[in-house]
């Protein structure tokens, strides 16, 4: 019952009443991953709510939860909360989830994260090389290409490299026609 009326929420939209409706899902739940899995929902309908301190406790809830540490979403999690947590992290935090063999299929997705950290600190340099790595290992993701294509657009625009952020904005014109600048 509280898994169709969270997924009703959700669709909606409605994350004050998707977070309310999972915390009563969290009382009733003992299977470990479902409840790590609520813990991320909320997270994000935190993150959307603008309410990133409480985020964060949740993101930290889906990570200390005992259920397989090799599931996409404890990767998810750290990397969210990667997001919130960007002054307190370094290069060694993104380069030790790199060196874990369990992350060998995620790499460009830490990578995006470890750019999305560097570029919160003023390291275009840094974000921009993380950037190309994680292009340069996309297999199929599309979502995580055009995610990275607006990150390097956006990187451009403000260092004011006008000759890339062209180059940039072709690619997107002829590889992503979707897209809209």
């Amino acid at each position: 019952l509280y898994d169709s009326m969270s997924e009703l929420y959700y669709k909606k939209g409605d994350y004050a009443a998707l977070i309310k409706s999972l915390k009563k899902a969290l009382k009733h739940s003992i299977n470990q991953e479902q409840i790590r899995r609520s813990y991320f929902i909320i997270a994000q309908s935190f993150m959307n709510l603008n309410k990133n301190d409480s985020a964060s406790v949740y993101f930290q809830k889906s990570i200390d939860t005992k259920a397989n540490n090799f599931s996409d979403i404890y990767l998810d999690a750290n990397l969210k909360l990667s997001l919130l947590k960007k002054q307190e992290l370094d290069e060694d935090y993104f380069n030790r989830m790199l060196r874990q063999p369990r992350n060998l299929m995620a790499s460009s997705k830490i990578n995006y994260y470890y750019a999305l950290n560097s570029y919160e600190k003023g390291n275009y340099n840094d974000s921009e090389i993380q950037l190309k790595k994680s292009l340069k290992q996309i297999d199929d993701d599309k979502n995580l290409k055009v995610k990275v294509y607006n990150k390097l657009f956006e990187l451009n625009f403000d260092r004011k490299d006008y000759i890339m952020l062209k180059f940039v904005i072709q690619i997107r014109l002829n590889g992503f026609e979707f897209l809209s600048l």
